[in-house]
């Protein structure tokens, strides 16, 4: 729509207002009750780059000044009102000349003669786009400051991390998105997409597939860059190419052009300088596109959504530390108790000195040394147990031939097998490749596995070392012919002081497998449990194959 403006001349074929208006920011136009033009201000005729001679006579909404059918065919009304005697006023869109979209605040007023009758039209317009423009703006400013209020009070409202995860998703959308996409960053550094959550629910399961389709961590997704360099960016318009370079396939790339986001944001989620993920804001095209002002808020909203993750993180960290302190405890007080008062009574019965057997003091003096060793062993558990928890286990690692590592821990479980009558056989290949490792640390983890065997294994029983690569990996395994482990029980075999339900023939700590778990992943590597064929367990060791390729 356009600027218009009109004088209201005093007679039909004169133009005494024109000099007055002519400078005017208003724009005036006088129309006949037919609607035809009778006059226009200079400023209404510039707008539109038209002169005056090219507009006398015609219908008002047949002039230059209107571009688009819907706003001639209303004009045609409100010139039919106008003449009736009413009042016509509106806000009017038109595309100007140069191509900007600008309001106007338009009106068509009846001039009456001494007898009541309509004898002209005043048209009567003002660009009020700025003014518009500015209305927006505080009004978005307000809508953003609101919505960051209501961020900041529902964020604080758990502790609990998968809720504030949730909440953070509900508070996104619809409010300030079409759909959004929340990545983080596990303990292990992989990114993870958490939720993607869509206005729409007939898009759900669309999002939903999005979330469950496969990563490739090598390549380039939406939220990448936002967590490998911790900054904000958005785009105001997305193109088709910008999704296929993001799509790992066609099925992704189909995934992406359903949702059809056709502006994002993406702000990640930094706190205490630790980047925990990434959360993308998109809108499809029926909502406008993102701004400055959007970019401010979104990333505004995610250091507080950031803080009140990383909050959950570090209150969820001290519930574990104190549950860890009180396990430990519980450990100290039971398990360390038993080998010290088994000392105890040996050393006063030493003390003493009446034994009428004399093979009594060698006896009492090998169970304070099986005691001792046990108390020793307990200490170094909860010490390396401490140490993996706060992340400061010592690793010095070097390419290591892995086939060295399993013949010592063989060897040095060789006389617990021949105490619990339990074969213990190797099935290696002559040659693997050389890993990656701390050799005494690999080779505590190994021995675990193998006192873990061997105390579930019966007599007469095998355990067995096994080894294989795949050329980027090494896996190094543990066979045992005991009952084997109950499927429930699986997820929790590498948990802290987890003792098995089946029957050992020598108590342990409790430890020994987590510890397993806390130097493989410390090593890049994965420790795994799976039932064998025909009963028993494996268990699996698997590091990266060290890189100067030895």
């Amino acid at each position: 729509m356009s600027r218009l403006a009109g004088s209201a001349p005093a007679r039909e074929d004169a133009r005494p207002l024109a000099t007055a208006v002519d400078s005017a920011f208003q724009f005036f136009g006088v129309l006949a009750p037919d609607g035809t033009v009778r006059d226009a201000n200079a400023t209404a005729l510039a707008f539109e780059r038209v002169t005056l001679e090219e507009v006398l006579g015609r219908p008002f909404w047949d002039t230059p000044w209107w571009s688009d059918d819907a706003t001639r065919e209303w004009l045609r009304g409100a010139v039919a009102d106008a003449a009736r005697g009413t009042l016509v006023r509106a806000e009017v869109e038109h595309a100007s000349p140069d191509g900007r979209r600008i309001v106007v605040d338009f009106s068509l007023k009846p001039l009456r003669d001494d007898a009541g009758r309509v004898r002209a039209l005043l048209a009567e317009g003002r660009d009020i786009s700025e003014r518009k423009r500015l209305e927006e703006a505080l009004r978005g400013s307000e809508q953003r400051a609101a919505f960051l209020a209501r961020a900041s009070e529902v964020l604080s409202e758990s502790l609990d991390r998968e809720i504030t995860f949730q909440r953070l998703a509900a508070l996104i959308v619809p409010a300030v998105a079409t759909f959004c996409i929340i990545d983080i960053v596990d303990e292990a550094g992989a990114v993870r997409r958490l939720q993607v959550v869509h206005e729409r629910p007939e898009m759900r399961d669309v999002a939903r597939r999005l979330t469950e389709y496969p990563r490739d961590q090598q390549h380039s997704y939406l939220t990448s860059e936002a967590i490998a360099h911790g900054r904000a960016s958005f785009a105001a318009r997305v193109e088709d190419a910008f999704l296929a370079s993001i799509a790992v396939d066609e099925e992704h790339l189909t995934i992406l052009r359903a949702l059809a986001p056709a502006s994002y944001i993406v702000a990640p989620l930094v706190a205490r300088g630790r980047t925990l993920g990434a959360v993308a804001f998109c809108r499809d095209a029926a909502a406008p596109p993102y701004g400055e002002a959007d970019l401010a808020m979104a990333t505004d909203f995610a250091n507080r959504a950031a803080l009140a993750l990383d909050n959950a993180r570090l209150y969820e960290q001290s519930v574990r530390a104190t549950r860890a302190r009180d396990d430990m405890l519980g450990v100290v007080s039971h398990d360390l108790r038993n080998p010290i008062s088994a000392i105890a009574m040996c050393a006063s019965s030493l003390l003493e000195g009446r034994h009428a057997d004399p093979a009594r003091p060698a006896y009492l003096l090998r169970l304070i040394r099986d005691s001792a060793e046990l108390s020793r062993r307990l200490i170094q558990d909860l010490l390396d147990v401490t140490a993996l928890e706060a992340g400061r286990l010592g690793l010095e690692c070097r390419p290591v031939d892995p086939l060295l590592i399993v013949a010592q821990a063989a060897e040095l479980s060789s006389t617990m097998a021949d105490e619990h009558g339990v074969a213990l056989a190797l099935d290696l290949p002559d040659h693997l490749p050389h890993v990656d490792a701390d050799p005494e640390r690999l080779l505590q983890a190994l021995g675990n596995l193998l006192v873990n065997a061997l105390k579930f294994t019966p007599k007469g029983g095998r355990v067995t070392l096994r080894g294989a690569s795949d050329g980027a990996r090494v896996t190094l395994a543990v066979s045992d012919t005991g009952p084997g482990i109950p499927t429930e029980d699986v997820p929790f075999v590498f948990d802290r002081f987890w003792h098995a339900r089946r029957t050992a023939k020598v108590r342990g700590t409790g430890l020994g497998l987590a510890i397993v778990k806390g130097i493989v992943e410390a090593h890049g590597g994965r420790v795994r449990v799976e039932p064998e064929p025909g009963g028993g367990s494996r268990f699996s060791i698997e590091l990266r194959v060290a890189r100067s390729g030895v």
